[in-house]
């Protein structure tokens, strides 16, 4: 008789361990029911998307912007078209004080593909250049199988043509390579990357 006296005193603790028991065991099925679903609902939402399809957070830290991707980015490779003129060529030969036969008018120096991307294809959003990269790897030593100017949408196009006359126009008017890199990155607010040997 004694054990069940101590049996009925401790009953109401154990009752009350049960009943928590019980009810934190409910809560667990009530959330491993109903927690994934929330969740799902929460990423397909149509305002989780909206905001996804809009900025794609990159491993490095930046985030590109898909729908303003899409004006300069052209879904497949376009025709090739010549798009900068001898004239830009020229000019840049004649600043920087070299002398090429006509013969080897079409090899340019490496550098001048490097000058291109910061001075031309730099006006357009950080984000685009990368992209083209990516679509247009090198094939050998600065050889690559198709033209950056490619890859950009029409409108993308007529924005590149009036940059590359508006360097032109630039280079017209200067007297040294320094001089018009100086010149068209405060015009055109570029950074400017001074070189060692100017």
């Amino acid at each position: 008789m004694k054990q069940k006296k101590e049996l009925k005193i401790l009953s109401p603790k154990l009752a009350i361990k049960r009943e928590e028991a019980e009810q934190g065991k409910l809560a667990l099925v009530e959330q491993l029911l109903r927690g994934p679903e929330s969740k799902i609902r929460n990423k397909f939402s149509d305002e989780n998307l909206d905001r996804q399809n809009e900025i794609i957070q990159l491993i490095g830290g930046s985030a590109i912007n898909l729908p303003k991707l899409s004006d300069f980015i052209a879904k497949s490779k376009q025709q090739y078209v010549p798009t900068f003129p001898q004239e830009f060529y020229t000019e840049i030969d004649r600043l920087n004080g070299w002398v090429r036969p006509k013969e080897t008018r079409h090899q340019k120096p490496p550098i001048v593909g490097r000058w291109t991307k910061e001075l031309i294809y730099g006006r357009f959003p950080k984000e685009v250049l990368p992209v083209i990269e990516q679509l247009n790897p090198y094939m050998g030593f600065g050889a690559r199988l198709d033209k950056h100017f490619q890859w950009l949408t029409p409108g993308a196009r007529c924005k590149l043509e009036s940059f590359i006359s508006q360097a032109i126009e630039v280079m017209k008017i200067s007297i040294t390579w320094y001089e018009f890199k100086v010149n068209y990155c405060k015009k055109y607010n570029l950074p400017m990357q001074i070189d060692l040997f100017y």
